[in-house]
């Protein structure tokens, strides 16, 4: 990977197979080399780290001897739009036809990447990546009325 392919996203470790958030490269101010800022997403950690990108992008050598990336990219994502997927932030959200204001209560970042959600009734919706995409185009800007 060159330094002009890296896009900021989630990462999964070859080794470990854990994800990480890379948001961007920068300049270390003592050596001048480039580094990827990365922040570990699996549970229990609020860890930030950092590596030269070289390493970032290096080819490493599993057991098998078979050549992979030692981070490989899951989905790429903006770091503004990683930003809104917070616990606490506000989506609206049709389920069943009727559009509600539901609140994110827990991201999980295993292999499923999903999303829990609160709707203002406590009830509670898990949804997979391909649907929680729309949060991301469509914050919650105004309360829809409510439809019961």
């Amino acid at each position: 990977m060159q330094a002009d392919e890296f896009q900021p996203g989630i990462y999964r470790h070859y080794n470990n197979g854990k994800l990480y958030f890379a948001s961007e490269i920068r300049e270390n101010n003592t050596s001048g080399e480039l580094c990827v800022c990365y922040d570990a997403l699996y549970s229990g950690t609020k860890r930030g780290y950092w590596k030269p990108f070289s390493e970032f992008g290096e080819i490493k050598l599993r057991e098998n001897q078979k050549p992979v990336p030692r981070f490989t990219l899951v989905k790429a994502l903006p770091v503004e739009k990683m930003q809104m997927l917070l616990p606490g932030k506000k989506f609206n959200y049709c389920h069943n036809r009727r559009w509600r204001i539901c609140e994110i209560t827990e991201v999980f970042w295993d292999e499923s990447l999903k999303i829990a959600l609160k709707d203002p009734r406590g009830e509670k919706l898990v949804l997979p990546l391909s649907s929680w995409e729309f949060f991301l185009r469509a914050p919650c800007q105004q309360a829809y009325p409510a439809t019961d």
